[in-house]
């Protein structure tokens, strides 16, 4: 449910910045999987940051659409030795 809030936030307000403004002032957290420690690989609730939303939004699972096709390739930028060269970013309603 908090996930669907955070896409539906996102494509109405269309930043980062304002999603995390509305779900902190909401007082509403989102799930984290804790890494390491006792509690490793337990769900825990927490206040939203940018850095977690701005995950939850390019990765895969949760994006869907708005990850797919996002950026493609255009040779005529690449950089030798550079791998991660020449990625042009499409626009929103592409």
């Amino acid at each position: 449910m908090v996930v669907r809030l955070v896409f539906d936030l996102f494509d109405e307000l269309a930043t980062i910045n304002a999603v995390l403004s509305f779900l902190v002032e909401h007082g509403i957290q989102i799930g984290i999987r804790v890494r390491e420690g006792p509690e490793r690989g337990e769900l825990v609730w927490r206040r939203p940051n940018r850095v977690s939303l701005q995950n939850m939004l390019r990765h895969p699972a949760y994006a869907g659409i708005y990850v797919y096709g996002r950026s493609r390739l255009d040779p005529r930028r690449r950089k030798p030795g550079r791998p991660f060269t020449g990625r042009v970013c499409q626009p929103r309603d592409e």
